[in-house]
């Protein structure tokens, strides 16, 4: 016997929240090199460099709090 998985009709504001993340995933990137390009190197660098140190950060905060979850 066969079973498909039942999945709930999306709401409307469900449809627009999926079309603005669309939107969102798109302008996003052309927003960032519009701004790379407009703006001087140096602060361009700055945003880069900042950016990847945060990823780097958020990475093993987030890290850290799993390894507490875990031992608790």
């Amino acid at each position: 016997m066969m079973q498909q998985p039942l999945s709930p009709v999306p709401t409307e504001q469900e449809q627009q929240t999926q079309q603005m993340t669309r939107t969102m995933q798109v302008m996003m990137p052309l927003m960032i090199a519009y701004f790379a390009i407009v703006t001087p190197a140096g602060l361009g660098l700055y945003w880069f460099v900042s950016n990847c140190f945060s990823i780097i950060q958020q990475y093993f905060v987030t890290a850290g709090v799993a390894c507490v979850r875990r031992r608790s």
